[in-house]
């Protein structure tokens, strides 16, 4: 049996936990404290579907479970999701798993960030960098350092980025690589930037002061001759 929530959550239930004479009460899949119950057909009916969305309103009161949600089959009315009651035992055994859980997300995170890090690092060195290179000037190839920059910052990058948003899987290997590349990507653009800069101030540079020290040659020379 399938059913769903208000916010169209998908909830697959199988062997109920018991059943009642109005119904059967289901284990909620991937909710921890949570049950649903399931009227039989003859108790799903606008009057009583009115009476469990008041109970979760608090506008109306139901005796017995406390409704906290409403869950539909087919679009149509089947019953509620409750509050399962738990000892203290099951709470601490949910809540070690839970570590357990978050220990293991932890480490695959970790070994997904290094070789995503690692791969894309021999991918700029031996491949990306000796092509881009081909199509920079002297000095710019010179001061890329052959792609040394880009994989540091690539690295720095794609760290920030695990740390900060801590996804799994395959989010956690496509938040990591485009990270890196970016990193990557801005530090040789910024490279090649300064690289043109420094080029063209020497330019300037190298176009001007033979112009001003030819100028004060002159300006020396005149004021000599006249002076006399």
């Amino acid at each position: 049996m399938v059913v769903y929530d208000r916010y169209q959550r998908r909830f697959a239930l199988k062997n109920p936990v018991k059943k009642v004479s109005d119904g059967a009460v289901y284990k909620l899949p991937n909710e921890y404290g949570k049950m649903v119950k399931i009227y039989n057909g003859n108790w799903r009916t606008p009057e009583k579907e009115r009476e469990v969305v008041e109970a979760i309103n608090g506008t109306g009161v139901m005796l017995g479970e406390v409704p906290v949600d409403v869950v539909y089959e087919n679009g149509k009315f089947a019953g509620y999701i409750l509050e399962e009651e738990t000892t203290e035992e099951e709470k601490v055994e949910f809540s070690v798993g839970k570590q357990e859980a978050a220990k293991i997300n932890a480490v695959a995170g970790i070994f997904i960030s290094l070789a995503t890090g690692g791969i894309l690092s021999a991918v700029i060195y031996f491949l990306i960098f000796p092509v881009i290179s081909k199509n920079m000037k002297a000095y710019t190839v010179t001061f890329s350092f052959d792609g040394i920059p880009m994989i540091m910052v690539g690295w720095i990058a794609l760290l920030i980025a695990a740390y900060k948003t801590r996804v799994e899987g395959i989010t956690s290997l496509i938040v990591c690589a485009f990270s890196y590349m970016i990193g990557a990507a801005l530090i040789q653009l910024l490279i090649v930037l300064l690289v043109s800069l420094i080029q063209t101030a020497y330019a300037i540079l190298a176009a001007v002061i033979p112009t001003i020290l030819t100028a004060a040659i002159l300006i020396w020379i005149v004021r000599a001759v006249f002076s006399r």
